[in-house]
């Protein structure tokens, strides 16, 4: 997956009308709640459906529409009371990572 199919930025931009400061910011609070949630599953934490509802809607502002598209599943799953298996758990991860690796290229270009 290249950068541009995991972070949109330019679209991003253009729904926050090309205000790159508060872009900046969002990227910042996104960091910190992709770590937040990383941590939990690192302690094998259970992840609650208000963080996979937070992280689905930075993911959102951002312009990280597959994490979007994964944290989003992850919600309604939990919502319906259904465990999370290890495979998605794996794919949230991934997700996440993959993420967070186009946030670090999109903010040192």
């Amino acid at each position: 997956m290249t950068e541009l199919a995991v972070l949109d930025a330019e679209q991003a931009l253009y729904r926050l009308g090309n205000h790159h400061v508060l872009y900046s910011r969002l990227l910042a609070l996104f960091e910190q709640q992709a770590g937040d949630l990383l941590a939990q599953l690192e302690n094998n934490q259970p992840i609650t459906v208000l963080s996979a509802h937070t992280l689905k809607g930075s993911a959102a502002e951002i312009g990280a529409e597959n994490l979007r598209n994964v944290m989003q599943h992850t919600e309604q799953d939990l919502k319906a009371n259904k465990t999370l298996s290890s495979q998605q758990l794996a794919q949230i991860k991934e997700a996440i990572s993959l993420t967070q690796q186009a946030v670090i290229t999109y903010q040192h270009r």
